[in-house]
């Protein structure tokens, strides 16, 4: 399981938000096949990663000129091509990220900039994520949560996990195998955390006892093949049977 204490232990300077939200969403993370200690442990790793150690859920495009033509050296080849974008983070989006992987509107590029735990990018991704209409919902928890599920499990990542090929699981989130070392300095730390993985207690459905009561969860069953009397009676003898001890206690005594 995940609690408050294990997070900030692996990551000390975590939003308490992103904290709270992963605590909350221990159901959809072990449902997501994300059911043993490597496969927990190289989750934390890669969205710690993308997310700047569990602080924040947008990307930032703060660049200054400089910055953009080390990061996007094709793009901008020269400082003044990189000028006009550079301190400012909505043109450079629409510039980088526009008329790719579903982002066909001008405004595309920022509307579906990188966001939530895994730095979902792209209409197309958002629409897979099924954050279309709502890309503002992946920038905060629980749909930074969500959406980074929906990614991990659909780009099979648990399999790439346990093959211990950590390299195709970058690329495969990122593209590329840039910081490579830094995630796998990560899951080296998580795996100091992350020793053991406790599945999801069922929760006991609640019930209603009349149309004004309160919610209440129904007491729990009898284990089959046992009887659950609320207390053992010894019968008191009656008829025959009971003549029949009278007269012995009159004989022996």
């Amino acid at each position: 399981m995940l609690s408050v204490d294990l997070i900030t232990r692996f990551a000390p300077r975590a939003r308490a938000d992103i904290v709270q939200g992963l605590v909350d969403g221990w159901l959809r993370i072990h449902a997501a096949g994300i059911t043993t200690p490597k496969r927990l442990q190289h989750f934390m790793a890669e969205i710690s990663h993308e997310s700047g150690h569990l602080t924040t859920l947008e990307e930032s495009l703060d660049y200054s000129a400089s910055r953009l033509r080390q990061v996007w050296p094709t793009r901008f080849p020269s400082v003044a091509s990189a000028e006009p974008y550079a301190r400012n983070p909505r043109a450079l989006a629409n510039r980088v990220y526009g008329g790719r992987y579903g982002n066909t509107g001008p405004d595309d590029g920022w509307r579906y900039r990188g966001g939530g735990l895994i730095q979902t990018t792209f209409r197309a991704n958002y629409r897979a994520a099924g954050f279309e209409d709502d890309p503002d919902a992946v920038r905060s928890m629980p749909g930074a949560l969500d959406a980074a599920l929906e990614f991990w499990t659909r780009n099979k990542l648990n399999a790439l996990v346990d093959a211990g090929d950590l390299a195709a699981e970058r690329k495969r989130i990122n593209g590329g195998v840039n910081r490579l070392e830094e995630v796998r300095l990560l899951v080296g730390q998580a795996a100091a955390v992350f020793t053991r993985v406790v599945p999801p207690a069922a929760s006991a459905p609640l019930a209603r006892t009349g149309p004004e009561a309160p919610l209440t969860a129904p007491p729990p069953p009898a284990r089959a093949g046992l009887l659950r009397p609320a207390r053992l009676v010894q019968p008191e003898p009656d008829g025959a049977p009971a003549r029949l001890l009278g007269w012995l206690r009159r004989a022996l005594g």
